[in-house]
């Protein structure tokens, strides 16, 4: 059974703001990455404090997997709060769907 990443979605809720989570495929969590390193430019990432690391991956990963609202946009915020609820939601809902995925596999016996 092929299961297309566009069918896995959750929608997040926070400040009265709607927010859809799709899951990204394989394809997106590599461009997650290049968009991460075209972000940190010439730096190596080993020359970045860990705020910023973890910053500039938060955004590519939104802004790669996340729809928002009419006139959002996770770059332009000051308050981190609504990023980090968000990111975390996107985090435990992709890590719940993987475990239940591989539970399913384990009692099919695959």
């Amino acid at each position: 059974y092929k299961m297309s990443s566009q069918e896995i979605t959750k929608v997040i809720e926070v400040d009265g703001l709607k927010f859809t989570f799709t899951m990204p495929s394989n394809r997106q969590r590599i461009d997650i990455g290049k968009l991460e390193a075209k972000m940190r430019g010439d730096f190596p990432s080993d020359q970045l404090d860990d705020v910023s690391r973890s910053l500039m991956y938060q955004l590519a990963y939104l802004n790669s997997v996340v729809s928002t609202p009419d006139g959002f946009s996770f770059d332009d915020q000051v308050d981190p709060f609504v990023m980090n609820f968000v990111y975390k939601e996107c985090l435990d809902f992709e890590a719940t769907f993987l475990e239940q995925r591989e539970s399913e596999r384990a009692s099919s016996g695959v």
